[in-house]
Protein backbone atom coordinates (compact mmCIF):
# COMPACT_ATOMS: atom_id res chain seq x y z
CA UNK A 1 0.00 0.00 0.00
CA UNK A 2 1.04 3.60 -0.62
CA UNK A 3 0.63 6.37 1.97
CA UNK A 4 1.59 10.01 2.23
CA UNK A 5 5.24 11.02 2.58
CA UNK A 6 6.91 10.97 6.00
CA UNK A 7 10.07 12.96 6.68
CA UNK A 8 11.97 9.95 8.06
CA UNK A 9 11.05 7.80 5.04
CA UNK A 10 12.57 10.39 2.72
CA UNK A 11 15.81 10.16 4.70
CA UNK A 12 15.75 6.37 4.39
CA UNK A 13 15.26 6.58 0.62
CA UNK A 14 18.14 9.04 0.31
CA UNK A 15 20.43 6.77 2.31
CA UNK A 16 19.76 3.91 -0.11
CA UNK A 17 19.90 6.05 -3.27
CA UNK A 18 16.32 4.90 -3.87
CA UNK A 19 13.31 6.30 -5.70
CA UNK A 20 10.67 7.43 -3.19
CA UNK A 21 7.04 6.79 -4.14
CA UNK A 22 4.19 8.32 -2.14
CA UNK A 23 0.64 9.69 -2.29
CA UNK A 24 0.44 13.14 -0.72
CA UNK A 25 2.58 14.77 1.97
CA UNK A 26 2.35 17.18 4.85
CA UNK A 27 3.21 20.69 3.65
CA UNK A 28 5.27 21.75 6.66
CA UNK A 29 7.84 18.99 7.19
CA UNK A 30 7.86 16.42 4.38
CA UNK A 31 7.10 18.65 1.39
CA UNK A 32 10.30 20.76 1.59
CA UNK A 33 12.41 17.61 2.03
CA UNK A 34 10.93 15.90 -1.05
CA UNK A 35 12.98 18.16 -3.30
CA UNK A 36 16.09 16.31 -2.07
CA UNK A 37 15.08 12.89 -3.41
CA UNK A 38 14.07 11.26 -6.71
CA UNK A 39 10.36 10.72 -6.23
CA UNK A 40 6.87 10.83 -7.69
CA UNK A 41 3.31 10.68 -6.40
CA UNK A 42 1.16 7.65 -7.21
CA UNK A 43 -2.61 7.87 -7.70
CA UNK A 44 -5.27 5.40 -8.81
CA UNK A 45 -4.91 6.85 -12.32
CA UNK A 46 -1.15 7.12 -12.31
CA UNK A 47 0.93 4.09 -11.40
CA UNK A 48 -1.43 2.67 -8.81
CA UNK A 49 -4.81 1.07 -8.19
CA UNK A 50 -7.58 1.26 -5.61
CA UNK A 51 -8.95 -1.82 -3.88
CA UNK A 52 -11.74 -1.36 -1.34
CA UNK A 53 -12.31 -5.09 -0.83
CA UNK A 54 -10.14 -5.13 2.31
CA UNK A 55 -12.77 -3.12 4.20
CA UNK A 56 -10.20 -0.60 5.41
CA UNK A 57 -10.37 3.19 5.50
CA UNK A 58 -9.71 5.10 2.26
CA UNK A 59 -6.07 5.85 3.10
CA UNK A 60 -5.31 2.10 3.18
CA UNK A 61 -6.76 1.26 -0.25
CA UNK A 62 -4.19 2.68 -2.71
CA UNK A 63 -1.58 0.23 -3.99
CA UNK A 64 1.53 0.57 -6.11
CA UNK A 65 1.04 -1.79 -9.02
CA UNK A 66 4.05 -3.45 -10.63
CA UNK A 67 4.66 -2.43 -14.22
CA UNK A 68 2.32 0.58 -13.92
CA UNK A 69 4.46 2.03 -11.17
CA UNK A 70 7.71 1.27 -12.99
CA UNK A 71 6.41 2.94 -16.16
CA UNK A 72 5.71 6.10 -14.16
CA UNK A 73 9.28 6.12 -12.88
CA UNK A 74 10.50 6.09 -16.48
CA UNK A 75 8.01 8.75 -17.62
CA UNK A 76 9.26 11.03 -14.85
CA UNK A 77 12.78 10.76 -16.23
CA UNK A 78 14.09 9.13 -13.05
CA UNK A 79 17.31 7.16 -13.47
CA UNK A 80 17.16 3.58 -12.17
CA UNK A 81 20.90 2.97 -12.01
CA UNK A 82 23.17 3.98 -9.18
CA UNK A 83 26.83 4.80 -8.73
CA UNK A 84 26.80 3.24 -5.26
CA UNK A 85 28.30 -0.24 -5.40
CA UNK A 86 28.85 -1.01 -1.71
CA UNK A 87 26.33 -3.34 -0.02
CA UNK A 88 24.18 -1.70 2.63
CA UNK A 89 25.47 -4.12 5.29
CA UNK A 90 28.51 -6.39 5.67
CA UNK A 91 27.27 -9.71 4.30
CA UNK A 92 28.84 -13.01 5.26
CA UNK A 93 29.75 -15.66 2.72
CA UNK A 94 26.58 -17.10 1.19
CA UNK A 95 27.30 -20.54 2.70
CA UNK A 96 27.79 -19.16 6.22
CA UNK A 97 24.94 -19.67 8.71
CA UNK A 98 25.21 -17.01 11.41
CA UNK A 99 23.66 -17.92 14.76
CA UNK A 100 23.77 -16.57 18.32
CA UNK A 101 23.28 -18.09 21.76
CA UNK A 102 19.95 -16.45 22.63
CA UNK A 103 16.76 -17.81 21.05
CA UNK A 104 14.48 -15.67 18.88
CA UNK A 105 11.99 -18.11 17.42
CA UNK A 106 9.39 -15.36 17.69
CA UNK A 107 10.07 -11.61 17.68
CA UNK A 108 7.26 -9.15 18.50
CA UNK A 109 7.41 -5.37 18.21
CA UNK A 110 4.45 -3.44 19.71
CA UNK A 111 4.45 -0.20 17.71
CA UNK A 112 1.36 0.99 19.60
CA UNK A 113 -1.51 -0.34 21.68
CA UNK A 114 -3.25 -1.46 18.48
CA UNK A 115 -0.40 -2.26 16.05
CA UNK A 116 1.97 -5.17 16.67
CA UNK A 117 4.28 -6.82 14.18
CA UNK A 118 5.49 -10.37 14.87
CA UNK A 119 8.09 -12.45 13.06
CA UNK A 120 7.87 -16.22 13.57
CA UNK A 121 10.86 -18.31 12.59
CA UNK A 122 10.21 -21.09 10.08
CA UNK A 123 13.03 -23.60 10.48
CA UNK A 124 12.15 -25.38 7.24
CA UNK A 125 12.88 -22.31 5.10
CA UNK A 126 15.32 -20.64 7.49
CA UNK A 127 13.29 -17.42 7.33
CA UNK A 128 11.06 -15.29 9.54
CA UNK A 129 7.41 -15.04 8.47
CA UNK A 130 5.79 -11.68 9.16
CA UNK A 131 2.47 -11.28 11.00
CA UNK A 132 0.52 -8.10 11.68
CA UNK A 133 -1.80 -8.20 14.70
CA UNK A 134 -1.68 -11.99 14.51
CA UNK A 135 -2.56 -12.20 10.80
CA UNK A 136 0.00 -13.66 8.41
CA UNK A 137 1.03 -11.10 5.79
CA UNK A 138 0.97 -12.23 2.16
CA UNK A 139 1.85 -10.80 -1.22
CA UNK A 140 -1.22 -9.13 -2.73
CA UNK A 141 -0.90 -10.83 -6.13
CA UNK A 142 0.86 -14.14 -5.47
CA UNK A 143 -0.57 -15.01 -2.06
CA UNK A 144 2.91 -16.01 -0.87
CA UNK A 145 3.78 -15.19 2.73
CA UNK A 146 6.25 -12.41 3.44
CA UNK A 147 9.42 -13.97 4.79
CA UNK A 148 12.85 -12.59 5.62
CA UNK A 149 16.25 -14.01 6.50
CA UNK A 150 17.21 -11.07 8.69
CA UNK A 151 15.12 -8.98 11.06
CA UNK A 152 16.50 -5.78 12.56
CA UNK A 153 14.86 -3.79 15.36
CA UNK A 154 16.39 -0.33 15.68
CA UNK A 155 15.44 1.49 18.89
CA UNK A 156 15.35 5.29 18.87
CA UNK A 157 13.48 8.37 20.07
CA UNK A 158 10.18 9.07 18.34
CA UNK A 159 8.19 12.16 19.33
CA UNK A 160 5.88 14.77 17.86
CA UNK A 161 7.08 17.76 15.89
CA UNK A 162 6.06 21.14 17.36
CA UNK A 163 2.72 20.92 15.53
CA UNK A 164 1.84 18.10 17.96
CA UNK A 165 0.74 15.79 15.16
CA UNK A 166 3.48 14.70 12.75
CA UNK A 167 6.13 12.32 14.05
CA UNK A 168 9.83 13.14 14.38
CA UNK A 169 12.00 10.02 14.18
CA UNK A 170 15.62 10.34 15.34
CA UNK A 171 17.79 8.52 12.78
CA UNK A 172 21.11 9.50 14.35
CA UNK A 173 21.71 6.08 15.91
CA UNK A 174 21.22 3.96 19.00
CA UNK A 175 20.85 0.42 20.29
CA UNK A 176 19.13 -2.40 18.47
CA UNK A 177 18.74 -6.11 17.81
CA UNK A 178 19.63 -8.42 14.95
CA UNK A 179 17.62 -11.65 14.52
CA UNK A 180 18.66 -14.51 12.25
CA UNK A 181 18.20 -18.29 12.15
CA UNK A 182 15.97 -18.32 15.23
CA UNK A 183 18.49 -16.41 17.37
CA UNK A 184 19.34 -12.79 18.14
CA UNK A 185 22.05 -10.48 19.41
CA UNK A 186 22.18 -6.88 20.59
CA UNK A 187 23.77 -4.38 18.20
CA UNK A 188 24.58 -0.71 17.73
CA UNK A 189 23.32 1.25 14.71
CA UNK A 190 23.85 4.69 13.21
CA UNK A 191 22.78 6.69 10.17
CA UNK A 192 23.23 10.41 10.78
CA UNK A 193 22.98 12.64 7.70
CA UNK A 194 20.11 12.13 5.25
CA UNK A 195 22.38 10.84 2.47
CA UNK A 196 24.02 8.25 4.73
CA UNK A 197 22.98 4.61 4.83
CA UNK A 198 22.80 2.52 7.98
CA UNK A 199 25.89 1.29 9.79
CA UNK A 200 25.49 -1.76 12.04
CA UNK A 201 28.07 -2.95 14.56
CA UNK A 202 28.31 -5.43 17.39
CA UNK A 203 28.05 -3.94 20.88
CA UNK A 204 31.85 -3.81 21.08
CA UNK A 205 31.99 -1.66 17.94
CA UNK A 206 33.24 -4.31 15.52
CA UNK A 207 31.38 -4.61 12.17
CA UNK A 208 28.23 -6.74 12.27
CA UNK A 209 28.27 -9.64 9.81
CA UNK A 210 24.85 -10.36 8.31
CA UNK A 211 23.52 -13.47 6.57
CA UNK A 212 22.78 -13.20 2.87
CA UNK A 213 19.04 -12.82 2.22
CA UNK A 214 16.10 -10.46 2.50
CA UNK A 215 15.97 -8.13 5.50
CA UNK A 216 13.15 -6.36 7.34
CA UNK A 217 14.03 -3.32 9.44
CA UNK A 218 11.77 -2.15 12.29
CA UNK A 219 12.33 1.38 13.61
CA UNK A 220 10.84 1.41 17.09
CA UNK A 221 10.37 3.84 19.96
CA UNK A 222 12.93 2.86 22.60
CA UNK A 223 10.56 3.57 25.50
CA UNK A 224 7.26 2.24 24.13
CA UNK A 225 8.11 -0.40 21.53
CA UNK A 226 10.79 -2.65 22.98
CA UNK A 227 10.72 -6.04 21.25
CA UNK A 228 10.05 -9.33 23.02
CA UNK A 229 11.73 -12.60 22.09
CA UNK A 230 10.62 -16.19 22.59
Amino acid sequence: TIRSARYAFIDLALGHDAVYIHHGQDVKYAAPHLKDVDRFAVSENYGGMRDHSNGLAQEHTLYAYGDKTKACVSSNGIELTTTKNDPWVSFADKDTAITYQTAANSVSVPFSNTYKTTFNYDAASGNYVRYFNGVERKDYLTGENLKFKNVFVLCTTIKNYPDGYHRNVDLTGGDGYYCVNGTYTQIKWSKGAANNGFTFTNVDGTPLEVNVGKSWVCIADKTKSQPTFE
